[in-house]
C-alpha cells in the first residue's frame, strides 16, 4: 500500500491520532487548504552534531515557560544516576521545580512539579534514554531506552503549576531567585517541548559554522542558544539534520493538520515524516438555499 486513503461522509469529521507518530506513507483525502505552517530555516548556518556534553559549569536558557498543559521529551544519557537534574524552572511562589523527569538513583526516577514524586525505574549509566513528562498533554511520565522499550513511568495526577521562569537546560533555578543555582553534567541529544497536543520548541545540538561556537538550534524560532555559564561544552560527531536523538529518524511533517474535504482530492505529504499533532478531517461543507422555482438547491463541497 503506497498511501492512506481517507473517506469523509457529509456532516461528519474524522480525527486521526497522529500526534507523536511516525507515518511511513502519504495521506490522501478529498480536501483543500490554505497551506502548511511555516518556520524559519536557518540550519545552513549551523552544523548539527549527535550530542553536547556539559562540564557542570555550563547551561542554556530558553524562552519557554511551562504551565499545566506543557510537557517535554528529552533524549539524554547520564555519567552517574544520582540526582541528575537535566532541565529546571521556578514557580511564582519561588520554589525550584524540575521541568523534566530525571534519574534519582539506579533504580528510580523523579519529577517534581508540585512536590516530589519518585517512580521505580531501572537505569544504567552512559545509556541513551528518551524521557517524557506530560509530553503532548499525555498526563504521563515515561522513560524509553534506545530501542523504544519502556523502562518505567507513571500517571501525573497533580495539576502542573504555572512556572514563572523560563526553562533552563543543564541547570535549574535557585529557590526565590532568578539565578541558576546548580548545573549538571550529562550528555544531551535533543529535547522537544509541547503545549497542549502541539510541539512548540525543539532544541537540537549543533555548532555555528562561522566561528565553531557550540549551542542549541531551536527549529520553531530559528534561534541559536549559546552557553550562559562559565564552563565549556564538548560535542559529538557531525550528523544530518533530523529528528532529535537519532540521525536516522524522519523530519517533522510541516503541512496542514485540519482538512476540509471538497470534490478535489489532495495528497498530504506525510510519507516518512513525524506527525506532531492529530490530523482533523472536517465535515464536508453543506448548504441549502431556496431557488427561483421555490425548490431547494443543495450545495455539497
Amino acid at each position: 500500500m503506497s498511501e492512506f486513503n481517507i473517506t469523509v461522509e457529509g456532516g461528519s469529521s474524522v480525527r486521526l491520532p497522529t500526534a507523536g507518530k511516525y507515518v511511513d506513507r502519504d495521506i490522501i483525502v478529498t480536501a483543500t487548504g490554505s497551506g502548511g505552517a511555516t518556520k524559519p530555516d536557518n540550519t545552513s548556518e549551523y552544523q548539527r552534531v549527535e550530542y553536547i556534553t556539559s562540564d557542570a559549569k555550563s547551561y542554556f536558557l530558553t524562552d519557554f515557560i511551562a504551565d499545566n498543559t506543557c510537557g517535554v521529551e528529552l533524549v539524554a544519557s547520564f555519567p552517574t544516576l544520582l540526582d541528575r537534574v537535566p532541565m529546571g524552572s521556578r514557580l511564582d511562589s519561588g520554589t525550584t521545580r524540575f521541568y523534566c523527569v530525571y534519574p534519582l538513583s539506579a533504580n528510580s526516577i523523579y519529577y517534581g512539579f508540585n512536590g516530589g514524586y519518585t517512580i521505580s525505574c531501572p537505569l544504567s549509566i552512559n545509556t541513551k534514554y528518551r524521557l517524557q513528562t506530560n509530553f503532548l498533554n499525555s498526563r504521563l511520565v515515561n522513560v524509553f531506552d534506545e530501542n523504544g522499550i519502556r523502562k518505567g513511568g507513571g500517571n501525573i495526577s497533580a495539576t502542573l503549576t504555572q512556572q514563572v521562569s523560563p526553562v533552563a537546560i543543564f541547570g535549574y533555578f535557585a529557590t526565590y531567585t532568578n539565578s541558576i543555582s546548580s548545573m549538571r553534567q550529562y550528555t544531551f541529544f535533543g529535547a522537544r517541548c509541547s503545549q497542549g497536543n502541539e510541539v512548540v520548541r525543539e532544541y537540537i545540538p549543533c555548532y555555528r559554522k562561522s566561528d565553531g561556537v557550540i549551542g542549541l538550534y531551536e527549529k520553531y524560532t530559528g534561534e541559536f542558544l549559546t552557553n550562559q555559564g562559565t564552563g565549556a561544552f564538548t560535542k559529538g560527531a557531525d550528523i544530518e539534520w533530523g529528528y532529535i536523538g537519532s540521525d536516522t529518524t524522519p523530519d517533522e511533517y510541516n503541512g496542514e493538520y485540519e482538512i476540509t474535504p471538497t470534490v478535489e482530492a489532495q495528497t498530504l505529504l506525510t510519507a516518512n515524516k513525524l506527525m506532531t499533532k492529530n490530523l482533523l478531517i472536517k465535515e464536508i461543507p453543506y448548504a441549502e438555499v431556496t431557488n427561483s422555482t421555490n425548490g431547494t438547491t443543495v450545495t455539497i463541497g
